[in-house]
């Protein structure tokens, strides 16, 4: 992380001032904006595989003082309380923060795999929200010198409107310089797995289907 953060953090680094949440050490923040909760008892066998009786549902304690979304049944929470969600053998229960923009690809197994599917952005309404959407080679330690990329996203809940920045403008242009073809002048970031110029882009509005666009390289203001 560019910001020298951790990425599986505690809920008491990000809300300290919420005693329950400060209590929980069954869950964790995935970054800043997704919530995990971890299923830690068995809930369909047990040892010798005898089958276990009881309701495949996880509690989940959601901090107070945003909204919340579960990822999976897209339902929306007010944050504060304890709720009781499925939990099947196939997935973990997962929150999005209100606010959140979140990027998904469809068909990778692992990070050194590309495909043409388009970039997935779903953003989680309710509130403001920012992210650096952030790139390099997969590999090896080249980011140390500044061979990334980076993109800003800016989502204002307000206006229903999604910004998109030019290509390393989050950092000053401190990705990798990549010269055009015509060798005539130098743009920052270099071309990763992540937004190719010309990649498409689709756009989520609450795990709604709002619209594709493309990303050329260059500032976008999309209304939703």
């Amino acid at each position: 992380r560019l910001d020298s953060g951790t990425m599986m953090r505690s809920l008491l680094f990000d809300f300290p001032e919420d005693k329950k949440a400060a209590e929980r050490c069954d869950e964790f923040m995935f970054g800043k904006n997704l919530l995990v909760c971890p299923v830690t008892e068995p809930m369909y066998y047990e040892a010798k595989s005898r089958e276990i009786e009881r309701d495949k549902v996880w509690e989940c304690y959601l901090p107070e003082g945003y909204d919340w979304y579960d990822i999976w049944e897209n339902k929306k929470y007010e944050g504060g309380q304890t709720v009781t969600v499925p939990a099947p053998l196939d997935r973990i229960p997962a929150f999005a923060k209100a606010g959140s923009i979140i990027p998904m690809r469809r068909g990778l197994n692992h990070a050194a795999e590309d495909n043409d599917e388009p970039l997935e952005l779903h953003i989680y309404p309710g509130a403001d929200g920012e992210f650096v959407y952030y790139d390099d080679a997969g590999d090896g330690y080249d980011y140390e010198n500044g061979e990334y990329e980076t993109v800003p996203m800016r989502w204002s809940d307000k206006d229903r409107v999604l910004v998109i920045e030019e290509r390393g403008a989050a950092y000053g242009g401190t990705g990798a310089k990549a010269t055009d073809a015509d060798g005539e002048k130098e743009r920052p970031g270099r071309y990763y797995k992540g937004i190719k110029a010309a990649r498409k882009l689709r756009l989520f509005v609450n795990d709604e289907f709002r619209q594709e666009t493309g990303y050329i390289d260059s500032r976008l203001e999309i209304g939703l």
